[in-house]
């Protein structure tokens, strides 16, 4: 590859932390945090029988929550997100990476859940 291409993206890749970093981290705090105590709040107050299934309820809380409304608005957030962001640098690769993550939001659920219930 081209020095100068290296240079242009690791340039557009600071300045995108700079200017959006902290609000980006701050995002991914406060989602882990809610992931960590919703979990944590369903795990206390299932009540279940059996070895195995003491979290089934949450996981498929969570697999209502991204293969439904809830999932289908983040996917379509972040291909707005990418296309806002290739309309103001008039750079293409951020429109590449929102519809990257509308693509992995949609089908990556459906791939975790039927290789956890696959049979063998």
């Amino acid at each position: 590859m081209n020095s100068s291409v290296l240079k242009n993206a690791q340039t557009d890749l600071s300045m995108f932390v700079a200017r959006f970093g902290q609000a980006f981290f701050t995002c991914v705090l406060i989602m882990a945090a809610l992931l960590l105590f919703s979990g944590a709040a369903e795990a206390a107050t299932t009540t279940t029988t059996g070895a195995g299934n003491e979290f089934n309820s949450t996981a498929n809380k969570f697999m209502g929550w991204v293969q439904g409304g809830l999932g289908k608005t983040a996917a379509l957030v972040g291909l707005g997100v990418g296309m806002m962001a290739a309309a103001a640098t008039k750079d293409y690769k951020w429109l590449a990476l929102g519809l990257v993550i509308a693509i992995v939001a949609g089908v990556l659920p459906g791939i975790i859940g039927s290789s956890f219930t696959a049979i063998i």
